[in-house]
């Protein structure tokens, strides 16, 4: 709103410039960057409840953030995730899953959020050492 003292002795004027779309268009905000995950996350490895290890057969698991409050906490809470290995190479290694209902830390590979990998497992107070 234009205010009378404002304009001293010239008439007030408005200025405007807008862009048009057609009806019925869908409009969309133009995406400037990439979503970004700034560091790791905690989440809880989940799985059906009659399973103590649910993997796929690359080994992968999946997870539920404590702020994902609607997702599911079973074998549909997330896509599968990668594990990391302490040791991992075309004729040797070994493969430690972290079982359902451990907590564990996901990483994003370059910051990307359909990057994620679980690189580490902790201790809390249900899951004691």
């Amino acid at each position: 709103q234009a205010l009378e003292e404002e304009a001293g002795d010239q008439a007030t004027t408005l200025t405007n410039v807008f862009d048009v779309m057609k009806s019925g268009s869908v409009w969309r905000t133009e995406m400037k960057d990439r979503p970004m995950v700034d560091g790791p996350q905690i989440a809880t490895v989940t799985g059906p409840a009659t399973e103590e290890i649910y993997c796929d057969e690359y080994g992968r698991v999946k997870v539920k953030f404590p702020w994902d409050r609607y997702g599911n906490n079973d074998d549909l809470s997330s896509c599968w995730v990668r594990v990391t290995q302490a040791w991992a190479g075309g004729r040797y290694g070994m493969v430690a899953l972290p079982r359902v209902g451990h907590e564990v830390v996901v990483s994003f590979l370059e910051g990307d959020p359909d990057q994620p990998i679980i690189t580490g497992r902790t201790y809390h107070a249900t899951n004691l050492a």
